[in-house]
Parts: C-alpha cells; sequence; structure tokens
C-alpha cells in the first residue's frame, strides 16, 4: 500500500508538471507571435513615457526561455531598441552597454541559422559608432562575414542581403565601400518580408533597404532612380518615418 501511495503521488506530480510545463509553452508561444510588432509598438510608447518599462518587460518574459531559439533572438532584437532610445535621449553609455549586451545574447546561441547570422550582423553595424576607430575595420569584417554566412544559409532571406548592402553602403570608399551596394539592395527588396509564414518570425529590413538604396541613389546623384524607388516604397510603407524624410531631399 505504501509504495501504491507513492505511486499515486508521483503521477499526481507528473501531471501537474505536465499542465504547468503546456502553460508555459502557451504563454510563451503567445508573447513570441507578432512580437516584432510588439516589440516596436513599447518603442515608441517608450519615449510619450520616458520610459523603458514595456521593453524591459518583454525582456524579462523573453529571458525566462533562455534556451528557446526565438526566445534569445527577440531579447537581442529587444534590447537593440532599448539601445536605440537611450541613444535618442543623450544617455550614449547606457546605449552602448545595451548594444554590446545584445551582441552578447544572440552570439551564445548554439547552430545560428540565416537570421540569426543578419540579425547579430545588424546589431555588430549598429555598434561600429561606439567603437575605437582602430577596430572599424576588424568590426566591418565580422559584419561581412555575418551576413554572408546569412545568405549562405538562405539565399532568400531579405535581411542578410540588407545587412551586407547597409554594411557596404557605409564603408568608406578607401576600403571599397559604395561598390556592392546597390546590388545588394536590389535583391533585399526583391524578396518575401517573411522566410516563413509563422508569427514568431521576423519581417524587419525590407523597408529599411528601401530606405539605404534611396539614400544611396541620392548620394550619387541619380534622382531619376532615388524618386523611382521612392515612389515604390511610399506605395508599400507609407508611413514609415524614416522613408518620408527622404522626400525633402528629392523636391524639385
Amino acid at each position: 500500500m505504501k509504495y501504491l501511495r507513492i505511486i499515486k503521488i508521483s503521477l499526481f506530480l507528473l501531471f501537474i508538471f505536465q499542465m504547468n510545463l503546456g502553460y508555459s509553452q502557451t504563454k510563451n508561444d503567445s508573447l513570441l507571435c507578432n512580437i516584432q510588432d510588439k516589440i516596436y509598438s513599447e518603442f515608441t510608447t517608450s519615449f510619450r513615457a520616458n520610459s523603458i518599462l514595456g521593453l524591459t518587460t518583454i525582456d524579462s518574459l523573453l529571458k525566462i526561455n533562455k534556451n528557446d531559439y526565438f526566445s534569445l533572438y527577440w531579447s537581442s532584437y529587444c534590447q537593440y531598441y532599448q539601445s536605440l532610445f537611450f541613444l535618442k535621449i543623450g544617455q550614449r553609455e547606457l546605449s552602448e552597454n545595451k548594444i554590446n549586451s545584445a551582441i552578447l545574447t544572440l552570439d551564445t546561441l548554439n547552430n545560428k541559422d540565416s537570421e540569426a547570422y543578419a540579425l547579430l550582423a545588424f546589431l555588430q553595424s549598429f555598434s561600429l559608432q561606439f567603437r575605437n576607430s582602430g577596430d572599424i575595420n576588424d568590426w566591418t569584417k565580422k559584419i561581412n562575414y555575418n551576413g554572408q554566412k546569412s545568405i549562405a544559409i538562405n539565399s532568400k532571406n531579405l535581411r542578410g542581403w540588407f545587412v551586407l548592402g547597409n554594411n557596404d553602403l557605409h564603408l568608406p570608399a578607401s576600403f571599397g565601400g559604395g561598390t556592392k551596394c546597390e546590388k545588394y539592395l536590389l535583391n533585399a527588396i526583391s524578396l518575401n518580408e517573411r522566410t516563413q509564414e509563422n508569427c514568431s518570425f521576423p519581417s524587419w529590413g525590407k523597408n529599411e533597404s528601401y530606405y539605404a538604396l534611396i539614400s544611396y541613389y541620392i548620394g550619387i546623384e541619380k534622382y531619376k532612380k532615388a524618386k523611382k524607388t521612392l515612389k515604390k516604397a511610399l506605395e508599400k510603407y507609407p508611413d514609415d518615418y524614416m522613408i518620408n524624410k527622404l522626400k525633402e531631399k528629392l523636391k524639385d
């Protein structure tokens, strides 16, 4: 009887554990669905509230499942927006700390896929503004390496092409910059926003690719191409703040 009682208790505890695990997974799945939009919404709210509490709350929830791929990916993405917030309000040291943390979070991910390499390259590119001039060349090589890894794994991932194009656009001419960005960015805007129809998958990068490509055309004074690309960009992203800012530069 004693052993039977122990077995019953063990089975009951196993049932409770499975119920809690199922609840945790359901809660996590709910958080991850459309998580990119949730993070961006909290980012815009942070300026009105003068606080990143919403972003840090999302990041804390993501870190509960620290071994989950999507949780790590979106935690890094969330930390990028925290870094961007601090940069916008003039807190450069806090901004640098957050972007370094975002890079470290993603860099520890085992078996990186195309999306992870693309985001890592993007975060590293953003962090260049905090690097010493002597380190820029090494970091630029890292960005290019990770971007190339992204498209080697999945050539249909627009984010891989975007980070390569954006990196080439901002690379000084003395280092060979500006020679490949048009090709890379045209590839980016030709591809679907998501590589899979899954609400947890990222879709960022296409509007940024349009912005970078238009900026490139303006920089080399190809205004007809810039206007044509701007028109397409506004048809797809009519409310994009950065793309709309370029309209002023292209007024006749």
